[in-house]
C-alpha cells in the first residue's frame, strides 16, 4: 500500500504522526523510507520520458534526411539538366525563370510528401498514443507548424542550387557537352 502525504507544515511531525497511527492500526505494518513525490513522478515518467525522446530522436533524424535529399536531387537535378537551363537562357528565358521552374519540382515533391503525410498522421498518431500514455493527440495547429516548417527548409535548400541554374551561362554550358 502506498499513501501519498502532503504536510501542512515540515515532513518530520507529518511523518511521526503518520508511523503512530499505522502502529496503532496494525503494528506488524512496517513503513518504508519516504520519499518526496517529485522522485516518484521522475520514476514513474522514466520509462515514457525515454520512449518519446528515443521517438523524437528518429523523427529528427528523418527530418535532417528529408533536407539532405531534398537538398542532393536539386543539385543533381542542376548538374544534369545543364544543358536545358542553358538553352532556356539562351532563348531568353530570364535567371528568375529557372528558378520558378526549379522551386515548382520542389513544391510537388514536398506538397506529395505532406498529402502522404496527412494520410498516414492518424496510423501514427495512434501508434505513438499507445507507445507514450497519456500523450494528447496530434491536433491541426501542430501539423500545420511542422508542414510550414519542412515547405520552408525545402524552399531555403532549393534556393542554392535554383540560383547557380539561372547563373548558367549558355554559350560555357553548350560548349562542354
Amino acid at each position: 500500500m502506498t499513501t501519498l502525504l502532503e504536510p501542512a507544515a515540515s515532513l518530520a511531525p507529518a511523518l511521526d504522526a503518520l508511523r503512530q497511527e499505522a502502529a496503532r492500526l496494525d503494528p506488524s505494518q512496517a513503513i518504508g523510507q519516504p520519499r518526496p513525490l517529485d522522485d516518484l513522478r521522475r520514476e514513474w515518467l522514466r520509462q515514457p520520458r525515454l520512449r518519446t525522446q528515443i521517438v523524437a530522436m528518429f523523427g529528427a533524424c528523418a527530418l535532417c534526411l528529408t533536407i539532405a535529399g531534398l537538398y542532393a536531387r536539386m543539385s543533381y537535378a542542376v548538374v544534369t539538366r545543364t544543358r536545358e537551363f542553358a538553352i532556356r537562357l539562351a532563348i531568353g528565358a530570364r535567371p528568375e525563370d529557372v528558378v520558378r521552374a526549379l522551386s515548382g519540382e520542389v513544391m510537388l515533391l514536398v506538397l506529395g510528401g505532406l498529402a502522404i503525410a496527412l494520410i498516414l498522421l492518424p496510423g501514427v498518431d495512434a501508434w505513438v498514443q499507445q507507445l507514450v500514455a497519456g500523450l494528447p493527440r496530434t491536433g491541426f495547429l501542430p501539423m500545420a507548424v511542422v508542414a510550414g516548417a519542412v515547405t520552408a527548409v525545402a524552399m531555403l535548400m532549393v534556393w542554392g542550387p535554383a540560383r547557380r541554374a539561372g547563373r548558367i551561362a549558355p554559350a560555357e554550358a553548350l560548349r562542354t557537352d
